[in-house]
């Protein structure tokens, strides 16, 4: 599952959190740490979702910070 963001700073965070993620092999499955709590490989792509950039507009300029 992709989301996206408009925010360069979210861009970067979500998906560095998503690479840093702690992982371990337990009876031959593999599972991921998310806030204490360990969790099997199905659910990495709910808890740590990939997330796109879309600008704002093609300047990538908020245009409700800009003005004339």
């Amino acid at each position: 599952m992709r989301k996206t963001t408009n925010s360069i700073k979210d861009y970067f965070e979500l998906n560095q959190a998503r690479k840093n993620t702690h992982w371990r092999l337990v009876d031959g499955k593999w599972m991921f740490e998310h806030m204490g709590v360990w969790y099997e490989n199905d659910m990495f792509d709910e808890i740590y979702p990939q997330y796109d950039y879309k600008p704002f507009n093609e300047k990538g300029v908020n245009p409700g910070k800009t003005y004339a």
